[in-house]
């Protein structure tokens, strides 16, 4: 039997703990967030938020919602994204 990569462990791993993973093909791990609109401002929340999911907003990669102006309402998710 062969052994699972690494990388895969670790996106197994991650997706354990409940954390939505996005795998681009240029090797980027991406967090899936939920990005809310509010007011004047922009803030995405990470899984684990008790504000993910809720609320007006839509669901994306966190280096998406950067790319799209918005700011971590709690802090960074985890994802590795390349400017």
């Amino acid at each position: 039997m062969q052994e699972p990569s690494s990388k895969r462990l670790v996106l197994s791993a991650l997706l354990l703990v409940g954390l939505s993973v996005i795998a681009s093909p240029q090797g980027t791990t991406e967090v899936r967030v939920w990005a809310a609109p509010s007011g004047d401002k922009k803030l995405y929340y990470c899984p684990k938020s008790k504000w993910y999911g809720k609320g007006p907003g839509q669901f994306m990669g966190e280096c998406e919602a950067i790319k799209n102006s918005y700011s971590p309402a709690e802090g960074p998710c985890g994802s590795n994204c390349t400017k």
